[in-house]
């Protein structure tokens, strides 16, 4: 096993077999290699075993199973997410006269904490990859409807470690329901 890109298509089949820890070798591998994509996995996986061991308390009841990842395909919704995240920056905007960076991520993060929680009362359950799925379909929505260039990359990436983050808190679920909640109540005053 030599080539790079074989090492990698071999960790992804490790993982899906729940052979962590010959998926984990293998994409140290791959990365040490230059291999890009084994190198981004590794990042989150890292980055997912940091958040579970600072933030031991699962709100969301977030799993991440071999066998629940892979029955619950996500259907693309960047469109549907389009039209929310509009209404709450016409929202933001007429609120305050304008639209400030920290409240675009605020808004951001408490909508797709709307749609976990959402998903998770559906389905009775939130898999680890529709977290990252929803996450990513937000982003795009956003970068499809947001026009302020100058400050767009900032609260993209300030969204994507504070939805990850905010997933963790304790009471997580009545904060996301009491902001949207506000939001409305400021608006149709």
């Amino acid at each position: 096993m030599n080539n790079v890109n074989e090492i990698f298509e071999n960790s992804k089949l490790a993982i899906l077999e729940g052979k962590h820890d010959l998926a984990n070798e293998l994409l140290k591998k791959a990365a040490s290699m230059g291999h890009f994509g084994a190198t981004e996995v590794l990042k989150k996986m890292d980055f997912h075993k940091a958040l579970t061991k600072r933030f031991p308390i699962n709100p969301l009841s977030i799993v991440d199973e071999v066998n629940v990842n892979q029955s619950h395909p996500i259907s693309d919704l960047v469109k549907l997410f389009e039209q929310d995240i509009s209404i709450g920056l016409g929202r933001l905007q007429h609120l305050n006269n304008g639209l400030i960076p920290d409240e675009v991520v605020e808004l951001l993060v408490y909508q797709t904490l709307t749609y976990y929680i959402e998903y998770k009362n559906n389905a009775d359950i939130l898999p680890l990859p529709v977290v990252y799925e929803l996450r990513n379909q937000v982003k795009k929505a956003f970068l499809n409807v947001y026009i302020d260039s100058g400050h767009m990359y900032q609260i993209v990436d300030y969204y994507e470690h504070k939805v990850i983050e905010a997933i963790w808190e304790v009471d997580i679920i009545q904060e996301t329901e009491s902001f949207m909640a506000r939001l409305d109540d400021k608006f149709f005053m």
